[in-house]
């Protein structure tokens, strides 16, 4: 199987749940993530958690047919799942081993994620390493849960249309895994690397030391806030408004619109970007104490709304850095952060066998789904 895998255009789709757009991607191979095959199916929803099945069976059938008119050469897929899905919580206790923590997690994970008894769900957990409390070892766990009932619907719903899924993860984890490919080094340990995930309603930070995750925090800023404050300011209907920002966003400056509209867009966008640049700062400052990380070494800004004018340097210039790092690649060649979890997810199992990592493996998975019946592991 993962012979094969390793072969070029033979990757699974990457199928990135976005709240703006369902974005499928495959990539070239784990050395070479570029990406060879695309297509991008519009998604306006609370999420999957609120729709009906005949919904997600109808999303499934628009999924299924770009897969098989966009170039794809893979009928098995990985499906990413954003912080809409996710519920995640950081906590302390002390060190186990990897049963241990897995036994624990299955005892109270629930109620720590705020699950009900009976609400079928799916946790896991990653690792983000050792601390001191006090004069005491600990170790910090990143809890990772997720509804199970509306994720098995879809995987059932792709297999009736010949699309097989390898495995369901959260889409912060497979941006994790696209940048950290080249940081497995012994010496790579505590480099510090941050990324932000810009997206329509959510943006997810995650901030890595070496090729592991070591935080990760939700934040309720998007480019659906940007779109209402510029529909504030500039006194246009909504749709008009998101569909001016998305012309930006793809021209990323290089065809600026009228001056005095952009200007606008700039006054308007200022503040909620000082925010959300303020409240990275804070998560960089709790790397700091708790990890005694230094300052990134690697800054990457991605996610649909990743090319807001002036979003860039504002983050920079809050965490005092002056130089972003690489983004992933794009069919055309140039550098679109909106396909990088796509990509990630694509590559998921391509890794060499000896670089295996242990939060990948960790993470919040169903187990292996049939066409038939993808079958559920829920927690005790």
């Amino acid at each position: 199987m993962l012979g094969s895998m390793l072969k070029v255009g033979r990757l699974p789709i990457g199928i990135d749940l976005g709240s703006g757009s369902v974005k499928l991607a495959q990539a070239k191979s784990w050395s070479n993530p570029s990406v060879v095959a695309s297509a991008r199916v519009p998604f306006q929803s609370a999420g999957i958690a609120a729709m009906s099945f005949e919904e997600i069976r109808a999303l499934a059938r628009e999924i299924a047919d770009a897969a098989k008119h966009s170039g794809f050469t893979s009928n098995r897929c990985v499906i990413g799942l954003d912080d809409r899905l996710v519920r995640t919580r950081s906590v302390r206790q002390p060190p186990m081993s990897e049963s241990e923590i897995a036994s624990a997690i299955q005892i109270d994970g629930r109620s720590r994620l705020g699950f009900n008894q009976d609400e079928p769900c799916e946790l896991g957990w990653l690792l983000a390493g050792p601390i001191r409390q006090g004069d005491q070892a600990r170790d910090e766990v990143i809890l990772v849960g997720c509804q199970s009932k509306p994720i098995e619907s879809l995987v059932m719903a792709l297999a009736e249309h010949g699309v097989r899924t390898n495995a369901v993860e959260p889409g912060f984890v497979a941006a994790g895994r696209l940048f950290t490919r080249t940081l497995r080094r012994n010496t790579d340990t505590d480099v510090c690397s941050l990324i932000v995930d810009v997206g329509r309603t959510i943006t997810s930070v995650i901030v890595l030391r070496g090729d592991n995750i070591a935080f990760h925090k939700s934040l309720e800023i998007g480019g659906a806030n940007l779109d209402e404050a510029a529909r504030l300011r500039l006194g246009l209907d909504p749709q008009t408004i998101t569909n001016m920002r998305r012309a930006r966003l793809r021209a990323n400056g290089a065809a600026p619109t009228d001056p005095k509209v952009e200007r606008a867009f700039f006054e308007s966008a200022r503040s909620i970007i000082a925010d959300l640049a303020h409240e990275v700062t804070l998560c960089l400052r709790y790397m700091s104490v708790t990890f005694r990380a230094g300052r990134p070494k690697f800054i990457h800004i991605i996610g649909g709304d990743a090319n807001e004018p002036g979003l860039r340097e504002q983050i920079f210039k809050a965490i005092g850095a002056d130089a972003p790092g690489a983004e992933a690649p794009t069919p055309d060649g140039n550098c679109d952060p909106a396909w990088t979890v796509a990509a990630g997810l694509s590559i998921r199992g391509a890794e060499p066998q000896a670089k295996k990592r242990k939060w990948s493996r960790a993470a919040t998975r169903p187990s292996e789904p049939t066409a038939e019946a993808p079958p559920a592991r829920r927690a005790a």
